[in-house]
């Protein structure tokens, strides 16, 4: 993996083709057409840092999952505190309503389903997330019945979490 000292260097070599986010180079060239929210958008930032820009509107799990496709090289020096990926997202409608806090629901939720939304979550990546991340890349559609197996177990059936 290549290490760039500044984003002058990576420009001199990768053009506008490229954006820093997290202090990962990641190649936009061949994704821009395939990004959800237009090329354009990602155009608007190329041959820069983006970690505000792309942190308002995804969660660090994003970035987790495609660096592993379009990352190109690091930048020295930089690094990015992102959340958790077990936390609450401040992500605008990354959360239901209650969990982010637009809104408060007292007669139906409280902090137990706070509670139990993060031991979930803590659950699932100690027990599942190291097997179900890059399912599309080995051509699984769906969690293998050991998986389900291990919900079942702990209790959790057709729950998001």
């Amino acid at each position: 993996m290549r290490t760039y000292e500044n984003l002058e260097q990576v420009r001199k070599e990768r053009g506008d083709t490229f954006v820093v986010v997290g202090g990962k180079v990641l190649d936009i060239e061949t994704f821009a057409r395939a990004h959800p929210g237009g090329e354009g958008v990602l155009r608007e930032y190329a041959g820069r840092e983006c970690d505000d820009a792309f942190f308002e509107v995804h969660r660090s799990e994003v970035l987790e999952k495609w660096a592993k496709k379009l990352q190109v090289g690091v930048l020295a020096g930089r690094q990015t505190c992102v959340e958790a990926w077990d936390t609450v997202s401040r992500i605008p409608y990354g959360e239901s309503g209650h969990a982010s806090g637009l809104q408060r629901m007292p007669c139906y939720y409280s902090e137990h389903h706070d509670g139990l939304r993060t031991a979930l979550r803590q659950w699932f990546a100690v027990n599942l997330r190291h097997e179900l991340d890059g399912m599309e890349d080995r051509d699984r559609a769906l969690p293998s019945q050991a998986d389900y197996q291990r919900c079942g177990e702990a209790g959790v059936f057709a729950m998001m979490i």
